[in-house]
């Protein structure tokens, strides 16, 4: 239009026309510039975000990684900690029951200290026991036969030569009778300083009636045999006490120590021998005699024997039981 006014000569119209071309055009341009303004203000805030949206992200990231390798820091710690803490706990466990392993020990070792000590006084109080007794018995029986044969032999004689003298005065039997009086209150202290057992039961029926009792308490078999019994029941009081005392010894030492089934014991006296034989026998697990020392019961059996001048024989080996003979003379 501008072109067409120009070659009209109309430049007024031509000049408004461009003016309002340029108006319009300027107008246009800035509405344009202010849009692509707009945009790039957009895209600027856009990018703005998108860099605080990225970095927010990354944030983020750098968050959960130091919370991740914190973690990792402490697992790494707890496993160590678990590491180290479990062994202790097992050394602890194991050294807790040693602890009570030794208490039990310690009190185990205690009670068989105590039980020893128990069983080694019992055994002391039980030696004392049958020495006292062997004291007293053997005690008993001296002073018994100084009354019976010294004193009272001695007042018999003092009777018998009185009796002889004739009793013209009535003083003489008054004498006679006192010496009477006198002898029998000796025979009577002398009786009473034996056993009871043995002035009411004849010897071989003690013997047997022991072994029965023995035999009845224990799982032992035992076996006794006299022979001939009138004679051994005549023999010395103070031998029968002896021999008593020398079976009760051997059957308490098998009971102790033998580990025996069985049990023969035989007493007798050989009618062409003026003594008595005592025969042991069992079947138990024996012994060295050259290896074992002589305990308290087989000194207490010598000494017993030896009391009546007797001899004391044994025969043992490991395993192959025991015999021992004991000889005694009869006086």
């Amino acid at each position: 239009m501008v072109k067409l006014y120009n070659a009209k000569g109309d430049y007024e119209n031509a000049y408004n026309l461009m003016t309002q071309y340029q108006a319009v055009s300027r107008e246009i341009a800035d509405k344009q510039n202010q849009r692509l303004v707009k945009d790039l203000e957009l895209k600027y805030e856009t990018l703005e975000k998108e860099k605080e949206i990225d970095k927010l992200q990354e944030d983020q990231l750098l968050q959960e990684a130091e919370i991740e390798r914190q973690k990792t820091i402490k697992y790494a710690f707890l496993i160590g900690f678990l590491v180290l803490l479990i062994p202790i706990i097992l050394l602890l466990v194991v050294y807790y029951q040693k602890l009570q392993t030794q208490s039990l020990l310690n009190t185990q070792q205690e009670a068989m200290n105590q039980q020893e000590v128990k069983n080694l006084l019992q055994t002391q109080e039980l030696e004392l026991a049958k020495n006292a007794i062997s004291v007293q018995s053997k005690e008993r029986g001296r002073i018994a036969r100084e009354l019976h044969d010294s004193i009272g032999g001695n007042l018999a004689g003092i009777k018998l030569k009185m009796n002889s003298l004739g009793d013209n005065k009535p003083e003489f039997r008054q004498i006679l009778n006192q010496l009477d009086t006198t002898y029998n209150q000796v025979r009577e202290i002398s009786h009473s300083l034996i056993p009871e057992e043995f002035e009411t039961t004849v010897f071989t029926d003690l013997l047997g009636d022991y072994i029965q009792t023995i035999s009845e308490d224990s799982s032992l078999n035992l076996r006794f045999e006299a022979y001939p019994k009138d004679f051994l029941n005549t023999i010395n009081v103070q031998l029968q006490v002896g021999l008593l005392n020398i079976i009760k010894e051997l059957v308490t030492n098998a009971m102790k120590h033998s580990e025996a089934e069985e049990i023969i014991i035989q007493l007798t006296s050989p009618s062409n021998e003026k003594g008595i034989e005592l025969i042991y026998e069992d079947d138990g697990i024996g012994f060295d005699l050259e290896k074992v020392n002589k305990g308290i019961g087989l000194n207490n059996m010598e000494t017993r024997v030896a009391e009546f001048n007797g001899t004391i024989s044994i025969n043992t080996a490991k395993n192959r039981g025991t015999v021992i003979s004991i000889s005694i003379p009869q006086t």
